[in-house]
């Protein structure tokens, strides 16, 4: 019997629009390198990000682990010849992520840097670390005999002595951290429904304990993986059906997830240097991101929709 697969939509629809409407929205506030677009005068705006750390903690891993199911889930590195798959995701993944970053690196920075052409230039990481997740795992199914579940056994320990030794953020970090979610989904898709979820619940609970309570920064990978696999084992129990609006926000979460931080940036831009707005955005900036995420998301999905029906889907 097939399996209703809708509810990873879901799940990948909330993933997204929470990155979305909760960080990239409140983002601008940030300190930082790349954000810092406000100057708060070291000021927390928006303390709702720190009390939502726990959901938020979830959300990329959660659209990697979604991703490596569903490739599990299709057979996309069996049924497929690599150099198909391969030209696939370079007009998915790995076109519209360097035409993009190329573009905000451009408008913002005026130059061009190494990120945009390997691994996604700002929030389009996650679309150039993807397109290397899919990469470099069919070329191993397809090209060696090493059993892909050893290298998610190896990419996870790898994980956990990296923030053991406390590495700050970075690729060394983040890739195989992330390539740790991308192979539990595609390793553990056939293994959702038989793991019984009384047994995950317990571990989740015991995990979350001594993460939470004493502060055990190598236990947040298996944290957040028992909480992804607790998730998907309780959704898939429900017989969730598509609709006009999951089926428009579904198609379309790619491209806000493209677009959205652009277009804040210009608005920001136009804001903070143009008109010389930055206090009135201290004081303000509850109302100002509110109001912004209602319009930013309408048209992200607008432009989204435009540019397939203009023909050129093969840069959203």
């Amino acid at each position: 019997m097939k399996e209703n697969t809708w509810y990873l939509n879901i799940l990948r629809i909330f993933a997204i629009y929470w990155v979305v409407l909760i960080q990239h929205n409140f983002s601008p506030f940030h300190k930082g390198q790349f954000w810092n677009w406000v100057d708060t005068h070291d000021n927390l705006m928006f303390p709702i990000e720190s009390k939502f750390s726990y959901i938020t903690i979830f959300s990329m891993p959660l659209c990697f682990f979604i991703s490596g199911y569903v490739a599990s889930y299709t057979k996309t590195f069996y049924k497929n010849d690599f150099k198909w798959m391969l030209n696939v995701k370079l007009k998915r993944l790995f076109i519209p992520c360097v035409v993009w970053g190329a573009f905000f690196c451009l408008v913002k920075e005026h130059t061009l840097n190494l990120k945009v052409f390997t691994i996604g230039y700002a929030h389009l990481w996650f679309v150039g670390y993807l397109f290397w997740f899919f990469v470099i795992s069919g070329f191993i199914i397809k090209y060696t005999k090493i059993d892909i579940r050893y290298v998610c056994i190896v990419s996870l320990v790898i994980t956990i002595i990296i923030q053991i030794m406390m590495i700050k953020d970075g690729i060394v970090k983040n890739f195989p951290l992330n390539y740790t979610y991308f192979l539990s989904g595609y390793c553990l898709r056939s293994r959702v429904g038989i793991i019984s979820r009384k047994l995950i619940g317990a571990a989740f609970v015991v995990i979350c304990f001594f993460y939470l309570e004493y502060n055990l920064v190598f236990l947040q990978t298996i944290y957040v993986l028992l909480g992804i696999l607790l998730i998907i084992s309780f959704m898939r129990k429900f017989n969730i059906k598509s609709s006009k609006l999951t089926e428009l926000l579904n198609t379309t979460s790619y491209g806000v997830y493209i677009f959205h931080l652009i277009i804040l940036w210009f608005i920001y831009n136009l804001i903070i240097n143009v008109f010389s707005l930055n206090e009135w955005m201290v004081l303000n900036g509850w109302y100002v991101s509110t109001i912004l995420a209602g319009l930013t998301i309408p048209l992200s999905i607008s432009i989204t929709i435009v540019l397939r029906k203009a023909g050129v889907k093969y840069l959203v």
